[in-house]
């Protein structure tokens, strides 16, 4: 009987000792992936070309933020033919984030890019850091000062859609164009121009590239935002003269600090700047059904209202 509890003890305290380092590995392997845990990026560099933009996937930790990124950008990657879109006498100062928006200082070494150069790394940087959940635009600073395309109009905020969509697209699918966007001023009761050159994919057609940059906003100060910063663009397409311009319904559910007239206007007059466009008509979720503010009918086709825009010295 005596053996018999001893046997008993003894294959106890051996199942012990494996539930032991059971758990032991469990805990261990758990440990491991808690502190393993990243994320997946897509870091853009140049082709050996330098025409096109080239993807390179790599997983970061999830604390990565804007700075991590811009240094991911200059490493070199090993079997690959992929080049930093940066050139090395490129000097970045720093980088800064606030809020939704990152801000990256040059020095004036940034005006040594050539054009095609200048574009590329744009993009790159611009399509890289706005995978950041929390970033939605980035913009540039040379010397202190907004950077600016050669004929001084500053660039302003980007966003991704402000670039080629994919990868492997030429350089020659990128163009510029000179637009005019029309702005709240500091009481909301008037428009305001402002000049603007874009550059986009040449298959965007470039009233999307309008509508897209007033959502962006101004980006400038003494300008105001006209449209609500959430607003969805859902459609838009031009047709014997009419810009159709479907947006969402936060068009009209959206606070901005402005008179009924100028959100409607703003939109309208900076259409209405495109040579092809004469008139405009907004949509909300497909409908024309609709009072904008209880006081403006949105099955208006609208033309182009001077006489909402500040005159100088107003």
């Amino acid at each position: 009987m005596k053996s018999h509890n001893i046997n008993i003890l003894n294959t106890c305290k051996k199942m012990l000792a494996v539930l032991s380092v059971c758990v032991f590995i469990t805990v261990s392997l758990t440990g491991c992936g808690a502190s393993s845990s990243k994320n997946q990026f897509t870091i853009y560099y140049v082709n050996q070309e330098h025409t096109a933009l080239a993807e390179y996937k790599t997983k970061l930790d999830e604390s990565a933020d804007a700075q991590a990124l811009v240094n991911e950008m200059d490493k070199a990657r090993k079997k690959s033919t992929f080049i930093p879109a940066r050139p090395a006498y490129v000097k970045v100062d720093h980088v800064q984030t606030d809020g939704q928006n990152v801000y990256i200082y040059y020095t004036d070494t940034y005006k040594s890019m050539d054009n095609a150069t200048e574009v590329l790394y744009r993009a790159a940087v611009v399509k890289t850091l706005t995978q950041l959940p929390e970033v939605d635009h980035v913009t540039f600073y040379v010397d202190g000062a907004p950077a600016t395309y050669a004929d001084g109009t500053v660039i302003g905020m980007m966003s991704a859609d402000d670039f080629v969509e994919a990868s492997g697209s030429n350089s020659a699918d990128i163009q510029s164009a000179d637009i005019k966007l029309y702005f709240a001023n500091a009481k909301g009761d008037k428009l305001m121009p402002m000049d603007m050159n874009v550059t986009y994919n040449k298959n965007v057609p470039i009233e999307r590239v309008v509508v897209e940059q007033l959502i962006n906003g101004p980006g400038i100060s003494g300008y105001y935002r006209t449209l609500p910063a959430n607003v969805k663009l859902l459609g838009i397409s031009v047709t014997d003269g009419t810009c159709y311009v479907n947006l969402d319904s936060t068009f009209i559910d959206g606070m901005v600090n402005a008179a009924e007239m100028v959100p409607v206007y703003s939109i309208v007059n900076s259409l209405c700047d495109i040579p092809q466009i004469d008139r405009v008509q907004i949509l909300i979720n497909g409908e024309s059904n609709r009072m904008y503010r209880e006081s403006i009918s949105l099955e208006t086709k609208f033309t182009n209202n001077e006489d909402i825009v500040q005159k100088t010295g107003e």
